[in-house]
């Protein structure tokens, strides 16, 4: 990093550590208020309860925090103490590791996700107005590796959770109970669904595919449905509900299971139970009403079912081909925000799996290649964890069929024996057999870690044996995979497949290694060995090169050099294309690419292709083609794309390939339509583009309000007033009396409308409600207005020759039913006033003298009462015309 960019980032890191503090200071300020998710301390002392420290004579210190070796954007200030102590600030602590604080009466509370911290005022010290606390105190109450690197100016912490655990809620102050109003049990979360249109020399291919789910009864529930391409028809397949709560999940429905990459998938529907005597530190992201809904997994780290590849960055139109050791598996499309998508794909007995990205028909050198990790994982569980996972049910050839199905099921049990040390078994029977295998994880330290399978299916046998480390800028990792002959099938022949890597992370922008692999499996009649070099290398910002081996040990490479901020030039290989491409972009986001591409077997293919966005009717509108020449042919390509509503758009693309039509011999173009729907539902309403990714991790409220108005009044006269969530202004009413609050953490959460901002003849029946919010659900909270009605006027005597007001008087209003609703006093004038009633028939006493007031739609003035004594006790009641809503006084 240079001089300057340093100087930058220092900058740049006092002046976020500055604004730290300035909102550490403003939430302090209000420490009155209770509010959800990460708190921040009050100010100043509550009681006698915090101690303020002598002033230290040490500066301050502003550093960075590193969580688990990551940047946390966040960062904190050090002071030391007199007797030599680094302390935190807490609350700057607490948001850089994102857990909730809460304040109370001589306690800190500190919420993480494997219980709740208690920090007592003896531990905490009052500097400039802020809670600090010894870095010794807080190593040892999270139990965490925690250490200032002054060199770095760097807190760098460590903690015993996992990185991503959710943590529990933080209770409410003052609730207590069930809640008043509860989640829905059913909602849809997310629909995406596409329809595909091809046509290839005359043959017409068309299918469908749409996948939905959403929160069900304190779980998930998914389904993805599949269109047959020749009768239009389709099937359900893996389709399941997942849901428990405490120390089990449960899932029922159909869908792939996958327990090791040792024992054969299973398309299972039935019964699933996942059971744990620690589900914060197993389930964390799995639990149910946070599954993802293209998943089946319950124990995500020992369960690879029912996998969706997703990713994200590819070119709008354009093809995803995943490839499993070195052979195209699967083919998709890329959706026009350059999300793209592979569903129910099974990965198993493979470490080499890849994602090509292509532009639209470009089928020679992709733009883009990203590796799949699908190892299983160490597999490793903390010492004293026990899982236990089963199903039963029924194994079918085909996902959503249920014909030719046997009974099936499996066991799969695993226990931490200790920090370095995990085993665990599993049965599984099907429609090939039964199968048995052990596991084991064993740390050994330097050397890695290491899991080792071992299998059985009669008198077949396979095991697996994978491993990696890291030692400073080394690094290697192997694994091998033996399987014996009739271990799969009968008739199945036996398979080996070893592979290592060793390499040397020189730099940043230097990364060596040497790879080295042997195949032997006859039954896809593959037989290679090879070693061969590999290299990330990127000398400047501009200029890039790397070189990887493929599975079958060819060397694909891509130099990459952006002569200026327009122009970039490529040359690359891979599968066997290699090709030469230079780009130019224009100021309004148009380009041009000039390039040419050496297919194997075929020939050169030439391209000058124009790309361009426009604003039109259906906007924005994205269009590009051009021209294709080889082989002696003239071709051309085409593709529009626009968005007709939000998450709803529509592609178009065309070509015909001159190297194609060599191939065929005639014409070979191409149409292909393709209209994606792509849906989210929210507090909001529906979103667009959700692509998916699964019900949200946080819960949302959203309701209106209703109900009666004063005459002349609108619904759009209470916009701006507030809706207030545990205390904090969280939403404001709209035009319609609308609101919404998103990003609410699962819990029981306090929802009011702020009267304070109503007009003052209305109120609400309810102005609270404590509310049940569950991830990814809405619930739907409304509030009830109601008139606040109410009368003024004075307490009068008459007398000559000017009425004489009666001081102090006391004025009690009853009901219709004659009970005391209010008790007021006139003031030295005789004036008084009611306020808050609804419409309806009130008594109105004063001196012994009853009037009635009827109150319809207004509060009303003038309301005076007249009484004059007679003798002892006697009165009698005059009465005065009385304005519009005011029925004259009598007396009953």
């Amino acid at each position: 990093m240079s001089a300057r960019a340093r100087t930058r980032g220092c900058a740049a890191s006092c002046a976020f550590a500055g604004l730290c503090c300035v909102a550490a200071l403003f939430v302090q300020s209000h420490a009155g208020q209770p509010v959800a998710g990460v708190a921040a301390a009050s100010a100043g002392p509550q009681g006698s309860s915090w101690q303020a420290s002598p002033a230290t004579s040490h500066p301050p210190i502003l550093a960075e925090v590193f969580v688990n070796g990551v940047d946390s954007a966040h960062g904190v200030e050090l002071s030391r103490l007199q007797d030599g102590h680094l302390a935190v600030d807490l609350s700057a602590f607490a948001t850089a590791l994102q857990l909730p604080l809460r304040v109370a009466e001589g306690v800190c509370l500190l919420h993480t996700p494997l219980g709740v911290v208690r920090i007592d005022a003896s531990s905490v010290v009052l500097l400039r107005k802020r809670r600090f606390v010894r870095l010794a105190t807080l190593r040892q109450l999270l139990a965490a590796q925690l250490a200032f690197d002054a060199p770095r100016q760097a807190l760098r912490v460590r903690p015993p959770w996992r990185a991503g655990q959710a943590v529990a809620p933080v209770p409410v102050p003052g609730w207590h109970g069930q809640p008043v109003l509860r989640p829905p049990a059913f909602g849809l979360s997310g629909l995406h669904s596409e329809f595909n249109y091809a046509s290839v020399g005359g043959g017409a291919a068309r299918g469908s595919w749409t996948e939905l789910g959403g929160p069900l009864a304190g779980g998930v529930w998914r389904a993805n449905v599949y269109g047959d391409a020749s009768t239009m028809g389709g099937h359900l397949a893996n389709w399941a509900w997942i849901g428990g709560r405490g120390r089990a999940r449960w899932l029922l429905g159909q869908g792939p299971v996958q327990l090791s990459s040792l024992l054969p998938p299973m398309n299972l529907g039935g019964v699933q139970r996942a059971w744990t005597n620690q589900p914060a530190l197993v389930y964390a992201a799995e639990a149910p009403q946070e599954a993802a809904l293209g998943a089946s997994a319950i124990l995500g780290d020992h369960f690879q079912g029912g996998r969706a590849v997703r990713g994200a960055g590819g070119p709008p139109g354009g093809s995803a081909q995943l490839r499993v050791d070195g052979r195209v598996v699967a083919t998709t499309i890329i959706r026009l925000d350059g999300t793209w998508a592979f569903h129910d794909v099974l990965l198993q007995r493979s470490d080499h799996v890849e994602v090509a990205l292509y532009r639209p028909f470009a089928d020679g050198y992709p733009v883009a290649v990203r590796r799949i990790d699908v190892a299983l994982g160490s597999g490793a569980l903390p010492a004293g964890v026990l899982t236990s996972f089963a199903g039963l049910g029924v194994d079918t050839p085909w996902p959503g069929s249920w014909a030719g199905g046997s009974p099936a099921g499996f066991y799969q049990w695993r226990r931490g024996i200790s920090s370095g040390l995990t085993v665990g078994a599993a049965v599984e029977h099907g429609l090939g057999g039964s199968w048995a295998m052990f596991d084991a994880v064993r740390g050994l330290g330097a050397l890695g870690v290491w899991r080792l399978e071992a299998a059985t299916h009669g008198r077949a046998q396979a095991w697996s044996l994978r491993g990696g480390a890291a030692l400073g800028p080394g690094y290697w990792r192997a694994s091998w995979m033996q399987v014996g002959a009739r271990y799969l099938q009968a008739a199945s022949p036996s398979s080996r497949n070893a592979s290592l890597q060793v390499g040397w992370r020189a730099s940043r922008r230097l990364d060596v290694s040497l790879v080295a692999r042997s195949v032997d499996d006859a039954g896809i009649d593959e037989h290679q060995r090879f070693v061969a070099p590999a290299m990330r290398w990127a000398p400047s910002a501009q200029l890039s090169l790397s070189v990887m081996p493929d599975y079958l040990g060819n060397q694909d490479y891509e130099a990459s050099w952006m002569a200026d901020a327009d122009n970039a030039v490529d040359l690359s290989r891979y599968a066997g294309n290699t090709q030469l491409q230079w780009q130019h972009e224009t100021v309004d986001g148009s380009s041009c690419t000039l390039g040419a591409m050496r297919v194997a077997r075929l020939g050169t293919r030439y391209e000058a292709l124009l790309s361009a966005t426009r604003a039109g009717a259906w906007s924005p509108l994205q269009i590009s083609g051009g021209p294709l020449f080889g082989a002696g042919h003239v071709g051309w390509q085409l593709s529009v794309a626009s968005e007709l509503l939000p998450g709803l758009s529509l592609q178009l693309q065309m070509q015909r390939d001159p190297l194609a039509e060599v191939v065929s011999g005639g014409d070979a173009t191409r149409l292909q339509l393709l209209l994606v729907a792509d849906f989210g539902i929210g507090s909001s309403g529906i979103v667009p583009g959700s692509g998916l990714q699964g019900p949200s991790r946080d819960g949302g409220v959203a309701g209106r309000v209703g109900g009666s108005l004063p005459q002349g009044m609108r619904l759009s006269d209470l916009r701006g007033v507030a809706v207030r969530v545990d205390g904090r202004s969280a939403a404001h009413l709209d035009a319609q009396g609308r609101y919404e609050v998103d990003g609410l953490q699962p819990g029981v959460h306090r929802v009011v409308l702020d009267e304070a901002g109503l007009p003052m003849d209305i109120g609400t029946r309810h102005a609270g409600y404590w509310v049940e919010v569950q991830a990814g659900v809405t619930t739907r909270v409304d509030f009830r207005l109601e008139l606040r009605l109410g009368f003024a006027g004075r307490v009068l005597r008459r007398a000559a020759p000017r009425p004489d007001p009666v001081a102090d008087a006391r004025v009690v209003v009853r009901n219709r039913h004659l009970r005391v609703v209010r008790r007021v006093h006139a003031d030295a004038l005789g004036f008084y006033r009611v306020d808050g009633l609804r419409p309806g028939l009130y008594w109105v006493d004063a001196g012994g003298v009853r009037r009635r007031v009827r109150l319809r739609d207004r509060f009303v003035y003038g309301q005076d009462v007249w009484f004059a004594r007679v003798g002892q006790g006697a009165a009698h009641t005059v009465g005065l015309a009385s304005p519009a809503g005011i029925e004259p006084a009598s007396s009953p």
